[in-house]
């Protein structure tokens, strides 16, 4: 259905020339022999949706706007996650409102809402600006180590041009530093003396990059969005969860953690050098001013993916983040997560959360 389809054929067509660091994603998973097993895992989850969710995830996964193929394959992992935890009805009618799934573990149907935070534009075409250096040093025929060590881009290079002039100084003189220049980048590289080296083409490594301030603003939106819709089904007392997946290499579910909370401060006492008391300043989503905002959520699932080579797939991996202030309860346990923040200690005077690592039961 997805892999055989008129659509993938097109594209298949089109990108059949250009390097992976050009192609949609989709190209990418429909031709890389390492992800054979996420084709057939797709395959089965689509099959088993109905014909109007069909299309639409096709027409998504199959476009070669990121957004669209990233919400989609996003969609279709959720749905293989939960059905390891109970049945999924893909967009059930609630209440008359629509949400993405919902899963019924024992007697209570928990309702989902899903959404794929993307990496920004920046980071984006630096990642496409480094595996495109990589990709044009690793065509020329000949055993170096080359390291780069300084990258000033406005734009992309002329890949040829660049591959053409890095050959030309590894043939002529190797030895010094090589700056490529061509108006809208600058690339510095250098060679590494490696011992016995014997490799049919240049081999790249990268110097770590400037280090980067990250904080969780760029999730408090989508929460924000998330955590409004629906007012009919939170109303109505169904369980609510948000399910985020975060693409960016820079964010994980600690900076949610601090979208929801806000910062941790700590209290030290400086004469026995220990932490006697710590605080979070109320800087997250859950408050304005003395208020409680967001009752209606019962919890966040976090996602991210690894790699299975036995399974030839990526993997969705999450961790869950517990609403202390819910109307609704649930369970964190029901969740297959590798870490919850949740409510471990709750006095007269209040509750301390903190994180716990997931244990079999």
């Amino acid at each position: 259905m997805i892999f055989d389809s008129p659509q993938i054929l097109v594209l298949r067509k089109k990108y059949k020339k250009q390097p992976d660091f050009l192609v949609p994603h989709i190209i990418l998973l429909d031709k890389l022999e390492k992800l054979s097993g996420e084709r057939a895992y797709l395959e089965d989850i689509i099959s088993s949706v109905s014909e109007k969710k069909q299309k639409d995830w096709l027409g998504r996964l199959l476009s070669e706007y990121h957004e669209q193929y990233m919400g989609a394959w996003f969609e279709m992992m959720l749905v293989g996650w939960c059905r390891d935890i109970g049945q999924v009805d893909i967009e059930p009618n609630l209440v008359g409102n629509f949400p993405d799934l919902s899963i019924m573990v024992g007697k209570k149907k928990i309702v989902i809402e899903a959404r794929a935070l993307l990496k920004t534009a920046e980071e984006r075409n630096e990642e496409i600006l480094s595996s495109g250096l990589i990709w044009a040093l690793s065509q020329i025929k000949k055993s170096y180590v080359v390291e780069i060590l300084e990258v000033s881009s406005s734009q992309f290079p002329d890949w040829s041009d660049f591959k053409d002039r890095a050959e030309k100084w590894l043939n002529t003189n190797p030895e010094e530093k090589f700056t490529y220049e061509d108006g809208s980048i600058t690339v510095i590289l250098q060679t590494l003396k490696i011992t016995d080296a014997d490799f049919k083409t240049v081999q790249v490594i990268e110097s770590a990059g400037d280090p980067r301030w990250i904080d969780s603003d760029p999730v408090k939106q989508p929460l924000r969005k998330k955590a409004g819709q629906h007012k009919a089904i939170r109303q109505a007392s169904y369980p609510y969860v948000i399910a985020l997946y975060l693409e960016s290499i820079f964010l994980s579910s600690k900076e949610v953690v601090k979208a929801w909370f806000g910062n941790e401060t700590y209290v030290i006492d400086i004469d026995k050098h220990q932490v006697v008391n710590s605080y979070i300043d109320k800087s997250g989503i859950h408050f304005l001013g003395s208020r409680v905002l967001h009752t209606t959520v019962s919890g966040t699932l976090v996602f991210k993916y690894e790699w299975d080579k036995k399974e030839k797939r990526r993997c969705l991996i999450a961790s869950y983040i517990q609403n202390p202030f819910a109307k609704v309860y649930i369970n964190p346990k029901i969740f297959p997560v590798g870490a919850r923040y949740v409510v471990k200690e709750r006095g007269l005077k209040g509750f301390r959360m903190g994180w716990e690592r997931w244990e079999e039961n």
